[in-house]
């Protein structure tokens, strides 16, 4: 799961003698709003379409001319997750990734992304959902895996979040079994708030036809 699994090849890089109108003919061609600069194998910045978009004069120039350019890089041996967390954070469509030398090595799309999460979420791995409401305080990772574990069943993943205006957190786990049945009896014996749950096979199956259809959506 770090960075360098998920180095694509397939961005065009500028270099600083590319002109605003020829970055943003690209971007439009790769459907992209950002493109890395590279000099000389040295990573320089990301320039961004908005940029390019409110210069006087986009047909002339270069693209790195009076504007900045985005200091935005991770590391190839970093988390995929700090990739979207960066992604996220700045609103970029790639993500450069670069040596300890800031020597450009590649790219990180949306889709290399979205993919990373995926696995990392088990999306498309069969099993069942269960979400659990309890206060922050009351979360106990190893109490869920010991209910989950006593029913032989195994947790493949795990997500935290905190809907908006709410005080209450939300833990929805990804089963490996479709029959919930009777882990569901558990936590409710448990005295755990069940949100929300589903098991039944159609929806493994919507869910992964979900999944390749968004897929084949960002690569079009």
């Amino acid at each position: 799961m770090t960075v360098k699994d998920y180095i694509s090849h397939d961005c065009p890089e500028l270099t600083c003698l590319d002109s605003p109108v020829n970055a943003l003919n690209l971007m439009d061609e790769y459907q992209v709003s950002h493109l890395p600069v590279v000099e000389n194998g040295k990573y320089l910045g990301l320039v961004s379409e908005d940029e390019l978009e409110v210069l006087d004069t986009p047909t002339t120039g270069l693209v790195c001319g009076k504007h900045g350019l985005l200091a935005l890089k991770i590391g190839a041996h970093q988390h995929i997750y700090d990739a979207l967390h960066l992604a996220a954070e700045n609103h970029i469509t790639i993500i450069p990734v670069v040596s300890e030398d800031n020597d450009y090595l590649g790219c990180i799309t949306r889709t290399a992304l979205l993919d990373g999460l995926a696995k990392s979420h088990s999306v498309r791995d069969p099993g069942g959902i269960i979400v659990l409401e309890m206060q922050a305080n009351d979360y106990s990772l190893r109490e869920i895996a010991d209910i989950v574990e006593g029913n032989d069943a195994k947790i493949l993943s795990v997500t935290l979040s905190n809907p908006s205006e709410s005080i209450l957190l939300e833990v929805t786990l990804k089963i490996n079994q479709t029959d919930l049945n009777g882990i569901l009896q558990t936590f409710n014996r448990y005295d755990y708030v069940v949100k929300a749950h589903f098991q039944a096979p159609i929806f493994e199956e919507n869910l992964r036809n979900r999944y390749d259809e968004f897929m084949k959506y960002l690569n079009i």
